[in-house]
């Protein structure tokens, strides 16, 4: 008897965390072909996440994942995301809210162009009548390598070839923002910063050092300690207009190698900026058309995008992560300018049941680079005058029959310039599907 009254009061006791307790998980497929080499890759992944409610305003919630990628791993187990939650509203009156967030989780600035990407840390956000308040700063060096995209120097690049290496670049990036909500009416007002500072102590060239002893040392790069000052705005011009700029400017120092012989520090100094407009129209089967335009800034002498400088200040734009300018032909943002158009319909909207979710999209895109300098693509001379890098034309078509199910498919073909600023002669065709189940 006593057993069973015992086990009766456990359970009453441990039943609001039994009930307040969520889970799940996701299973998806990534399939790739191209043309170059006849190569394929393909990521399987299996993703199981739990969270815990302690009350209305404060939550834990984590997430773990096994995968497999053809071309980088056979098996990979990771902590995706583990992080504590908590809010406290009309902390400064009825009209704000403050809100905590500690552990492993995504971080980025308003655009995610120069920094978009797991960290360990912390952020803090404050909403008020003017607007909100973002606060973050994370920690790269914890997380696995085959899944992080944080490569800014040649150190990192040698370790990123390096097996023997399993952790992602040891950064410290913080982030502070303030989006002020209709400062016009429909317009929104973006203010950011971020301060990268890399916490590398190993294997390091530095200021002073010359490419003999560099050489004979074995060491393969520098830090890269960088700053980001950005601003955007953004908003409707009519019901179905809408606009959206920004533009950043990167401060620092970065090493350079002067005269082929000796290393120095040398400061930074580049932009990024880029606009885009889009037209929407529900009525006519959800039609959405975007042209966009993407600078970042490059330099003439350097001789990689990559800690490639070799004389004064360098103005080639590095951002702290990579942020897609395409499907086949993807440079970073560093030396490049990107033309593009797109337009999306859902061809069925009008119809009834599932198919009415199916969307396809058209995209093209027209690169050039920005200066004679290097680019990320070392497929392209870094010497040559001509500009013009390519066409890029994509179709996509997206299809969601069930709230847990969806199914994508891409195909496109970039067409390369002609002449001898390119090792590539032929079109690149490529291919994707992208499925994912939540259960």
């Amino acid at each position: 008897m006593k057993k069973i009254l015992l086990t009766a009061a456990l359970a009453l006791m441990f039943s609001p965390l039994l009930f307040s307790f969520d889970w799940g998980g996701n299973i998806s497929n990534y399939s790739y072909v191209t043309s170059e080499d006849d190569s394929y890759d393909q990521v399987n992944k299996l993703s199981l996440w739990g969270a815990h409610s302690f009350d209305d305003f404060t939550y834990l919630t984590g997430q773990g994942s096994a995968g497999y990628a053809k071309d980088d791993y056979d098996i990979l187990v990771d902590l995706d995301y583990l992080y504590f939650d908590k809010s406290i509203p009309e902390i400064f009156g009825e009209s704000s809210a403050l809100s905590f967030r500690i552990g492993r989780f995504f971080q980025s600035e308003f655009t995610r162009k120069v920094f978009a990407h797991r960290a360990d840390g912390f952020v803090l956000n404050l909403g008020i009548p003017l607007g909100n308040f973002h606060l973050s700063s994370g920690y790269t060096g914890l997380l696995l390598k085959p899944v992080t995209d944080l490569n800014t120097t040649a150190a990192d690049l040698a370790d990123d070839d390096d097996d023997d290496i399993y952790l992602a670049p040891k950064k410290l990036v913080s982030v502070i923002g303030f989006d002020f909500i209709d400062i016009l009416p429909g317009q929104k007002l973006s203010l950011s910063g971020v301060s990268v500072f890399d916490l590398r102590t190993e294997d390091l060239i530095e200021d002073g050092d010359t490419k003999a002893e560099a050489t004979s040392d074995g060491n393969t790069g520098g830090k890269l300690n960088t700053f980001y000052i950005g601003t955007g705005l953004g908003g409707g011009i009519t019901s179905s207009l809408f606009y959206d700029t920004f533009g950043y400017v990167q401060l620092g120092k970065t090493l350079t190698l002067v005269d082929d012989t000796d290393y120095k520090d040398e400061s930074i100094l580049a932009f990024l900026g880029g606009a885009s407009f889009s037209w929407f129209n529900k009525q006519l089967l959800y039609s959405k058309a975007t042209a966009s335009f993407i600078y970042a800034s490059g330099d003439e002498d350097a001789s990689s995008v990559y800690e490639g400088n070799t004389e004064d200040s360098s103005t080639t734009f590095v951002p702290v992560t990579g942020s897609s300018t395409g499907f086949i032909f993807d440079p970073s943002l560093s030396n490049i300018m990107v033309a593009g158009l797109e337009y999306s319909i859902k061809p069925f909207a009008n119809s009834k049941g599932a198919i009415s979710n199916l969307q396809t999209a058209l995209m093209a895109n027209m690169y050039f680079k920005a200066t004679k300098g290097a680019i990320s693509e070392t497929v392209f001379i870094k010497d040559s005058d001509k500009k013009f890098l390519g066409t890029e034309i994509d179709l996509g078509i997206n299809f969601r029959p069930f709230s847990d199910f969806g199914i994508g498919f891409k195909g496109g073909v970039y067409i390369p310039p002609s002449g001898s600023d390119s090792l590539i002669d032929d079109p690149e065709y490529g291919g994707s599907v992208n499925a994912s189940f939540s259960f």
